[in-house]
């Protein structure tokens, strides 16, 4: 038998031999021409499972729970992470250092005087190095407290301190009522409004060492002041009030120690009182009086087209002052900042002006030169002008135009019959012969006059009615109410066609109508700075009534009769300013003068001799 043979007739192996050779690295014989087959079958070829070196045991339940974390790495470790945090949160020590890592609470205390039971302000509450202060009801929250144990001191002058451990769980904020004993006197403080009466919220009064109390919803406060001590002085501040100063009574009546005090804000008025007429200002309790502009002694006093007088716009933030002022030029005109006393010349010179009055921020005025600067054919003798108080720039809205070379054959327009409606600016450009020809009208035959309205930026400018130039003789204008115009138009004929304007419509009345309510008085219609409410006084057997409607003077109620006020203005959207005697100005809430008071008086005042009837966009003008 040949080696071959021998070779593959040999028995096989036992399993670890088998075990043993499939486990060495074969070796590679080198190819030969002539192969020899095998004769009988390859044994097939031993699977992985089979390669072992030991038999394979079962794992424990540890392994198995190592082998499904090894391949579930994304769920396995955060599942670990939570059964670590949860076998430490078992422990508190454990449990609040961690929650302290991500988890805040609040602490909310309610603080109340020993004594009097009363909520306790301006006290300071500390949790470990965070701290608020107690509002006027007593209460303050401190925020950003970790979960665990703290201690809360509360402290306040003249009061004793308290110190509490507290416990603050992670699933819930802290409330805590605690209450602290005075160690010196009670002294019972009460706040209010000097013109409506109304307690004051939330006051602050204060007083040596810092010492600090806020009123409550009724204006009342409890401060304490040292035992050994009867002059104690207070300084007392609100929001939009003028801050005020007193001195305690040892009293345990609030009334004795009542603080009025006054919406915060200056009004400027005229004086005479130095013999001049000066511009003064002061708070509404006629304190921090001063003189603004100086009189020149040549302002004049009278009727007259220099007439002087003082218009403030609505949010008293500006007035400006229509006054002669200089020798040998007409009447100028002078913006004055309430909040700095700042004056500047708006206009001044030798051409006549009329003040027509404040459209929000920009005050509105003609230009009139009627003294004969320019010849009567020359364009733009009149100007339509509005004054940028802010921005301190003046705009011309509109100028006349003109006809003709000559006085036998020129015609120009007027500007005239200026009135502020609403956020617009109601006029008339009405065409004039140069010189009077009687009823001839060949210079102006074919040219149209117009009633013209304008925003006071110079937009929105449109002609709401046109009439030819040669049917008016005259036109005339009046308001009717806070919001409406009436106007008289005169013929050549003498005949009189009447008609109205409204929200920016014209409406023709019947002449009869029309005669009898246009020679009617009409009051002067004094709108609230918001434009929704109006003002005004009806005079009634020598008194006088005063009444708040809306913007167009309807849905009126009468908050006074038989008064001896006339109104004056408004003092923001609250207070309403009135006059009695023409020469002393007072405050009163807008509901009316309560029960039981009277006017709150600011200050006497010089009552120019003009008025601007019908004007109600500003006030001063009455």
């Amino acid at each position: 038998m040949s080696k071959l043979e021998s070779d593959t007739n040999e028995t096989t192996p036992a399993s670890d031999d088998i075990v043993a050779e499939q486990n060495e690295t074969p070796t590679l014989e080198p190819k030969t021409e002539n192969p020899v087959k095998p004769e009988a079958p390859v044994t097939p070829p031993i699977s992985d499972a089979e390669v072992t070196s030991e038999p394979v045991k079962p794992k424990n339940p540890l392994q198995r729970f190592g082998s499904w974390v090894k391949h579930h790495k994304k769920l396995s470790i955060p599942l670990a992470i939570l059964i670590i945090l949860a076998a430490l949160y078992a422990v508190p020590q454990s449990r609040y250092g961690i929650a302290s890592l991500f988890i805040n609470r609040q602490v909310n205390v309610v603080l109340t005087d020993q004594q009097s039971g009363k909520p306790l302000s301006s006290a300071l509450v500390s949790v470990d190095g965070k701290q608020a202060t107690t509002d006027q009801s007593g209460k303050a929250t401190v925020s950003g407290v970790t979960a665990g144990f703290h201690k809360v001191t509360i402290t306040k002058n003249y009061y004793t301190s308290v110190d509490q451990s507290i416990e603050i769980p992670v699933y819930s904020d802290v409330s805590l009522n605690s209450s602290i004993k005075a160690t010196g006197r009670q002294v019972p403080v009460a706040v209010i409004n000097a013109i409506t009466g109304a307690a004051l919220e939330g006051s602050k009064i204060s007083f040596e060492k810092g010492s600090e109390s806020l009123t409550n919803a009724k204006g009342e406060a409890i401060v304490v002041i040292p035992s050994d001590n009867n002059d104690v002085k207070i300084t007392v501040t609100s929001k939009d009030y003028n801050q005020a100063s007193a001195t305690l009574k040892a009293t345990g009546d609030a009334k004795a120690n009542t603080v009025k005090l006054v919406p915060a804000g200056k009004i400027m008025f005229l004086s005479k009182a130095s013999g001049k007429v000066d511009v003064v200002s002061s708070n509404l309790d006629g304190s921090e009086r001063k003189t603004v502009l100086a009189g020149t002694g040549l302002e004049e006093d009278g009727f007259g087209s220099q007439a002087t007088s003082l218009l403030a716009s609505r949010d008293w933030k500006y007035a400006t002052l229509f006054a002669k002022r200089q020798q040998d030029q007409e009447a100028g005109l002078y913006l004055i900042n309430a909040a700095d006393g700042t004056v500047v010349p708006i206009e001044e010179g030798n051409i006549p002006l009329t003040p027509i009055g404040w459209l929000n921020g920009n005050f509105i005025y003609i230009k009139s030169d009627t003294n004969g600067v320019a010849p009567s054919w020359q364009a733009k003798r009149f100007a339509l002008k509005s004054y940028d108080a802010a921005a301190k720039k003046t705009i011309t809205l509109d100028e006349s135009d003109a006809v003709g070379d000559k006085l036998s054959n020129g015609a120009y327009q007027s500007i005239a019959n200026a009135y502020i409606v609403e956020s617009q600016v109601v006029y008339s450009k009405v065409w004039q012969q140069s010189q009077y020809r009687g009823y001839s009208t060949e210079n102006i035959g074919n040219l149209t006059s117009t009633i013209t309205t304008i925003s006071a930026n110079g937009q929105n400018k449109k002609d709401v009615k046109t009439m030819p130039a040669p049917d008016i003789s005259y036109l005339s204008a009046q308001p009717e109410n806070a919001q409406e115009i009436y106007y008289q138009l005169q013929g050549w004929d003498n005949s009189s066609t009447y008609f109205t304007y409204t929200a920016g419509t014209m409406k023709n009345i019947d002449a009869t109508e029309g005669a009898q309510t246009f020679n009617k008085p009409y009051a002067t219609y004094l709108v609230s700075p918001n434009g929704q409410n109006s003002f005004w006084s009806d005079e009634r057997d020598g008194k006088f009534a005063l009444l708040v409607g809306d913007k167009a003077g309807e849905n009126s109620k009468t908050i006074a009769t038989a008064s001896e006020y006339k109104a004056y203005g408004w003092y923001t959207d609250k207070y309403l300013l009135v006059t009695k005697d023409n020469s002393e100005l007072f405050v009163i809430p807008a509901s009316g003068i309560p029960e039981g008071s009277q006017a709150f008086k600011i200050s006497d005042y010089h009552k120019p001799r003009s008025t601007y009837n019908g004007y109600g966009y500003g006030y001063g003008g009455q």
